[in-house]
């Protein structure tokens, strides 16, 4: 499961640059939604600025976590190199069921903005 995800997210890491323009782009016009009062028409787009940005925000973390995943210990890795390699790669499974749950509460806060729009 782990080498599968490395293998998408080194397919999507062509999109790094680009995601973070994005991103220094949504943070800008926030901003601006934020500290010009007088425009209203980018007040009331605030909160799908705030959804993109946490879209952008969840692929970068994907693609930055899960690009290089350590291989799995072989049977001749002995020691503190082998324990070394899983409790990497334990890291990595905690990642993954914490990108899942951030996944999940951007898909819940996503369909509640849509709902109130």
């Amino acid at each position: 499961m782990l080498e599968t995800l490395s293998a998408l997210a080194n397919r999507l890491r062509p999109l790094t640059r680009p995601l973070v323009v994005v991103l220094v782009m949504l943070l800008i016009g926030s901003a601006i939604s934020v500290f010009m009062r007088d425009v209203s028409i980018l007040q009331t787009a605030l909160p799908a600025l705030v959804t993109l940005m946490l879209w952008v925000i969840c692929a970068l973390v994907f693609i930055l976590a899960f690009v290089k995943i350590p291989a799995r210990p072989s049977a001749d890795v002995h020691g503190l190199q082998r324990l070394s390699r899983q409790l990497n790669r334990g890291f990595h499974w905690l990642l993954l069921g914490l990108f899942a749950l951030i996944t999940v509460a951007a898909i819940l806060i996503s369909s509640r903005l849509l709902v109130e729009l």
